[in-house]
């Protein structure tokens, strides 16, 4: 005799088949959050200077300006480069504290996303900018904000709930 699968037969059969996604969840923060944060960094970094020229009170040759931002690339570049040396060790325990907090299937929230990097963030701070709380509030709202960004990015692979039929 066929039994009728009820909605909760089919979720139980599929959560035993569906593979555990939270390993890849930190090879993405791994991999991703080093390299945005970089990118956070030089742009906040040029962006300050920018508007440190033009509201100076001083006149900024355009030559100056212009010599900015053609550095800019290479910049960006270095700053790419250098960001897994600086936000290594935050990727590393960001990642593996959302994986071991968000479900079985990879999902989590963005709530998860910020007490995650804000944590991580913190701590590999310390190892860093023991000396300088500014330096430690600059590396850890960098991690912060790119720990939201890969969240809003990979917001089809890490959130949203799928509807029943």
């Amino acid at each position: 005799m066929i039994k009728d699968i009820t909605y909760k037969d089919f979720d139980e059969l599929e959560r035993k088949i569906e593979p555990d996604r939270r390993l890849p969840i930190f090879f993405i923060y791994l991999i991703f959050g080093p390299p945005i944060g970089g990118v956070i960094f030089a742009i906040g970094w040029f962006g300050a200077l920018f508007i440190s020229q033009i509201s100076s009170t001083t006149i900024v040759p355009a030559e100056a300006l212009w010599t900015h931002a053609q550095a800019f690339p290479l910049f960006l570049l270095l700053s790419i480069v250098f960001s897994y040396l600086f936000g290594g060790v935050q990727a590393i325990l960001t990642g593996l504290f959302i994986s071991a907090f968000a479900k079985r299937n990879g999902k989590f929230g963005y709530r998860m996303a910020l007490l995650a990097s804000f944590s991580g963030s913190l701590l590999g701070g310390l190892l860093f900018a023991r000396d300088s709380l500014t330096f430690l509030a600059l590396l850890t709202a960098i991690g912060v904000l790119a720990s939201i960004l890969i969240r809003f990015v990979f917001r089809n692979r890490f959130g949203g709930v799928v509807a029943k039929p």
